[in-house]
């Protein structure tokens, strides 16, 4: 799927001529599956069952000139990884950022 996207995002920047972002939008959410396992809490003092999940970011590129929204990257990660380290991981991949952007946690 990340390769998938990378694919879309840059024929997408070649068709409109874009040589850059100066707004991105970025976002995490996790996804879990039914798997549970036990966590240990505190060190190993407390045992409880949680599912297993991912976590998945999306960057978004805004471009207000062509009016167009468009999905630079995503990147599945560990489960409860930092929203913004996979960011991170995204933008390094080769996306040009030309202007101001803002990168959150919402931790």
């Amino acid at each position: 799927m990340e390769e998938l996207l990378e694919y879309v995002r840059k024929e997408v920047e070649k068709r409109y001529k874009i040589k850059g972002y100066k707004y991105i939008v970025i976002d995490g959410t996790g996804f879990g599956y039914n798997t549970k396992y036990s966590q240990r809490i505190k060190r190993g003092k407390e045992i409880r069952q949680i599912k297993s999940h991912i976590r998945v970011g999306v960057i978004i590129g805004v471009r207000k000139d062509i009016k167009k929204n468009i999905v630079m990257g995503v990147k599945a990660g560990k489960a409860y990884e930092s929203e913004v380290k996979i960011a991170k991981e995204i933008i390094e991949g080769g996306i040009e950022l030309n202007g101001e952007y803002f990168i959150g946690d919402k931790a």
